[in-house]
């Protein structure tokens, strides 16, 4: 059975992945969220800026939360330069 908690819990595990550098070969994403928490989204956002996919080319991110977390979260990732390889983004 689906439900929120297990998608957080699918995305924090990700984003773990992801800031381990056990995806560091990925070089296109996409994912699509329902009500989940800012913070899961941030921490997705915080593992791509930590350099956990340095080649990552295309990024496409689609997801609904409550506040804006997750989005300040990518933002700051996205304005600190820190994904120089990206050419394609979809939010």
């Amino acid at each position: 059975m689906y439900d929120d908690h297990n998608a957080e819990e699918g995305v924090f595990a990700l984003a773990e992945g992801i800031q381990g550098q056990r995806l560091s070969s990925l070089e296109s994403f996409r994912l699509k969220l329902l009500n989940v928490e800012g913070s899961a989204v941030l921490g997705l956002g915080l593992a791509f800026g930590w350099g956990g996919c340095p080649g990552l080319q295309k990024l496409d991110l689609n997801w609904s939360e409550e506040g804006d977390e997750g989005v300040r979260g990518l933002a700051e990732v996205l304005g600190g330069g820190r994904l120089s390889s990206l050419r394609d983004l979809s939010l």
